[in-house]
């Protein structure tokens, strides 16, 4: 993991802590100590790696390869306090390389606020409707094993009888994690599964959470109760039916039952006992126009606000083709074009989004119009010209105006240009020329934000930006250096 010398270097880069010379002392006495970076990672490598988060991990990657279905991990987030010890990038690709080898591993800003961030924005979006409740929500999967007879654990397929309950694909799983169980506080949920052999003396069973091995106790959840007893003397369904009840307080009930009869009476069932099944719980609450999410961490705690209009314009965007298609347009257009597409499309204030519109309306068209000009210039050879004489500033009429210029000289003749020339059609020009005209008159004060959202137009200069850049590089100098003056350069 490390380069030759590292050690040394980081046994030597060391800095002063205040620590107690008794640890036991009620007063004790600060004395400074010199900390080592290298006895930093020996104490995170020994303590906190190996005995804690590298088990954890591997558990993890394990139990996700059923839900990939053979996809390779591709992104890995690192989020939360811990996450600013850089080491953990560096442990991650040593002992994971074989399940992250074609993982990115990105690092984010502020590692604090991604929690909390998270956990406000889905208090949102489940309350911005009043259906929306978080009050009867599953922390993990629910699975379920059965062993008829003491025969041998069965992973088997759970068939919902009723269409609203949340549907798993996945073997053995009852429940998929983050499902809302806020419709069947009144009502018990029911599943059929067919078993390999009918249960005619015992059915041991096993509640957990996100795990298929039924001696896994720290994931299992009726841990006091594990069997029940077939009743005699009846005729088995050729499915079993499993029903669940569960109660506001998170309290579940299992009911098995072998024959589903005309009434109650006629019904042949065993009830388990009751256990806690990991979900929230609390009484549904009004609907809420902020929210607050809250990380409460070992070493600071982060605090992040969203606003119910932002989720509502976020979820109405998600269903909107066009509002799709520009989010996977910010991802791959070059950077002067794809920095203010992006902040178009995560703009959720009415009040901004027309000046957002606007900022990548004009670069879009600078852009254009630089890379027209400058391919003209290369063609012109020792001509004069006095087109660029129009661009006074970098707002959208002018850099329209220049573009309009340089294409007409081009002609027939451009080639990183080409793609530009659908703009020059009838119908697309005359869309420009509008939103051009109605945008400088918002500059001005003179026509209100919903009239100068340009979002027709910022879709038509995402998509022939992205025709023009698709095969032509865009490219910046990274890691850039100063050296010293040499004769030699």
């Amino acid at each position: 993991m490390a380069k030759r010398g590292d050690s040394t270097r980081l046994s030597t880069l060391s800095v002063p802590v205040a620590a107690p010379e008794d640890p036991f002392s009620a007063s004790p006495t600060a004395v400074n100590v010199q900390f080592s970076a290298g006895e930093l990672r020996s104490a995170f490598r020994a303590k906190v790696w190996e005995p804690h988060l590298r088990p954890i991990i591997g558990f993890a990657l394990q139990r996700a390869k059923q839900d990939l279905s053979g996809a390779p991990v591709t992104v890995v987030l690192l989020s939360g306090g811990s996450a600013n010890i850089r080491w953990l990038i560096e442990l991650l690709r040593r002992d994971f390389d074989t399940e992250l080898n074609q993982a990115e591993i990105l690092t984010l800003k502020d590692f604090q606020e991604v929690v909390s961030k998270g956990l406000a924005a889905e208090c949102a979006r489940r309350y911005y409707t009043a259906e929306g409740d978080f009050s009867a929500v599953t922390y993990n999967r629910v699975c379920l094993i059965l062993d008829p007879d003491e025969s041998g654990h069965e992973i088997k397929k759970f068939i919902p009888r009723d269409v609203s309950l949340p549907k798993a694909d996945i073997p053995g799983v009852l429940l998929p994690s983050a499902s809302v169980l806020t419709a069947f506080r009144d009502r018990s949920m029911r599943w059929r599964v067919h078993l390999d052999r009918a249960p005619r003396r015992c059915l041991n069973y096993y509640f957990l959470r996100s795990s298929f091995d039924p001696n896994d106790i720290q994931n299992l959840q009726n841990v006091e109760e594990k069997t029940v007893h077939t009743p005699k003397n009846f005729r088995f369904d050729p499915d079993l039916t499993l029903e669940l009840g569960v109660a506001e307080d998170g309290t579940a009930t299992p009911r098995f039952i072998y024959r589903q009869g005309r009434t109650e009476a006629d019904t042949v069932a065993q009830q388990g006992r009751p256990f806690f099944l990991d979900m929230t719980t609390g009484d549904s609450l009004p609907i809420g126009k902020a929210y607050l999410g809250l990380d409460f961490g070992t070493s600071n705690t982060s605090v992040s606000f969203v606003n119910q209009t932002s989720i509502q314009i976020f979820e109405r965007r998600s269903q909107e083709r066009s509002w799709n298609e520009l989010v996977d347009l910010a991802a791959c257009l070059p950077y002067p074009l794809s920095a203010p597409l992006a902040q178009y499309v995560s703009q959720t204030d009415p009040a901004r989004l027309a000046t957002a519109g606007r900022d990548f309306v004009e670069s879009s068209l600078t852009l254009a119009a630089y890379t027209a000009y400058q391919e003209y210039c290369t063609l012109k050879g020792r001509a004069e010209t006095r087109i660029l004489k129009r661009l006074r500033k970098r707002s959208a009429g002018p850099a329209w105006g220049l573009f309009k210029d340089s294409m007409e000289q081009l002609g027939s003749q451009a080639m990183f240009s080409a793609a530009y020339r659908e703009l020059l059609h009838s119908e697309l020009k005359r869309e420009i020329d509008n939103a051009v005209e109605i945008m400088a008159q918002h500059k001005h004060g003179k026509a209100t934000e919903e009239m100068a959202n340009p979002l027709r137009v910022v879709h038509i200069l995402a998509n022939i930006a992205h025709l023009a850049f698709g095969d032509n590089g865009f490219g910046i100098f990274q890691h850039v250096e100063k050296q010293r003056f040499s004769v030699n350069y």
